[in-house]
């Protein structure tokens, strides 16, 4: 018998004995020549609250007081991730009767009937929906902070670039598997791939204690010739999944929706040691690794697109009619202990180099709506070469 039938079998059980208290006590004994006023212990203030843990588990009931907040959850599509809150507690009626005769007896098993009528009550009660995750807004349409220049790290060239960032992933992973016992990391596509590679085979990162995500990627098979992930096998992943690295992979649909609820299902499934949760709920990655595109979109969110504004949700659909992809939504990336934005070198798709974005991106007016990489002002560590760096202000 599940929990659930277990409650209600009680619940039941409480109904009818209070009932048949009611109607043998009426039949012995005269009523009470006196009303009195009366409240059923533990019943005021409390509702029935349905506690769910992640999608397709069975649902747990609990009794919680109705003012307090203990479910958050990210979306209210269908099959959308839900979280668990703290644990509830059952606290069932507990009342000590006392036996009496006459008007006190009859008396007594009013009382009865009441509390068992409230308990069977509690018990049928679910209360609405939990309410959506709130977790600290981003004000899309406000200006951003110039970076810190402590933030702000400059290289002669790409090559260099790229040391420095596989020198920063380095140390992080050190210190989070010392300090914790795990890390992990989280990499978009693009140049940043082929900066990696200079960790592939030569690290010293102990990598079965690593766990890698992507802030992006395509709704494609995980074999296609377009996917971050098939790009990544030759230059880094492979090596590194030969000594132990564990990938949150898509499923490899072309289905964005069905591929977002599944990522956040696959990151929210992960333990706390593995990949701990902030107070509302909220990945939080050791490492974030962040590309910006001249337009300045920072994974898949794009300038004034509704993904950018997304608060409820950790992974997010974008749909195209070419092509769709999921997105770590911006308060997961904010989330991130350490962020590095690199930018460097000069591409089939940047010929001129990505000076004008990093101006726009740490200098100019403009905000995370019109320009999203700029939401990382002050939060992130920017390492550029001289090129990209070329336009800012000394």
């Amino acid at each position: 018998m599940t929990s659930g039938n277990a409650m209600t079998t009680a619940a039941l059980a409480s109904l009818v004995a209070g009932t048949v208290a009611v109607v043998l006590l009426s039949a012995s004994a005269p009523a009470p020549q006196a009303s009195a006023a009366f409240l059923a212990p533990s019943a005021v203030g409390q509702t029935a609250v349905r506690s769910v843990g992640h999608v397709g588990a069975a649902p747990q009931y609990a009794r919680q007081p109705t003012t307090a907040a203990h479910h958050v959850r990210y979306a209210d599509s269908p099959g959308s991730a839900v979280l668990p809150g703290p644990q509830a507690q059952s606290q069932g009626p507990d009342a000590a009767w006392h036996t009496a005769s006459g008007p006190a007896l009859h008396f007594a098993g009013v009382v009865a009937a009441v509390v068992a009528l409230a308990y069977a009550a509690g018990r049928f009660v679910v209360s609405p929906a939990p309410q959506p995750l709130q977790v600290q807004p981003v004000d899309v349409a406000a200006p951003w902070a110039m970076a810190a220049v402590s933030g702000l790290r400059v290289e002669p060239d790409a090559d260099a670039v790229g040391k420095t960032l596989c020198s920063m992933v380095e140390a992080a992973a050190q210190k989070a598997i010392q300090e914790r016992g795990h890390f992990t990391l989280a990499i978009p596509g693009g140049s940043i791939l082929k900066m990696l590679a200079g960790l592939e085979g030569k690290s010293t990162i102990d990598w079965s204690k690593v766990t890698l995500a992507y802030v992006n990627h395509r709704a494609v098979p995980n074999h296609d010739d377009t996917a971050t992930h098939f790009k990544a096998q030759p230059l880094f992943l492979s090596s590194w999944q030969y000594q132990g690295l564990n990938v949150i992979t898509l499923t490899g649909t072309t289905d964005a929706e069905h591929e977002a609820v599944a990522y956040t299902n696959a990151l929210t499934s992960l333990p706390d040691t593995v990949l701990p949760k902030n107070a509302s709920g909220v990945p939080v990655f050791d490492m974030m690794l962040i590309g910006v595109g001249l337009d300045g979109h920072v994974g898949s969110l794009y300038p004034n697109s509704e993904a950018v504004k997304e608060t409820q949700k950790l992974v997010i659909p974008v749909v195209k009619p070419t092509s769709s992809s999921i997105t770590l939504s911006l308060p997961v990336m904010l989330a991130s202990k350490q962020i590095v934005i690199a930018s460097a070198g000069k591409s089939e798709k940047y010929p001129m180099g990505k000076a004008e974005g990093m101006l726009r991106a740490l200098q100019a007016p403009e905000t995370p709506d019109t320009f999203p990489a700029c939401a990382f002002r002050g939060n992130a560590q920017w390492l550029l070469d001289e090129g990209a760096a070329s336009l800012l202000s000394k």
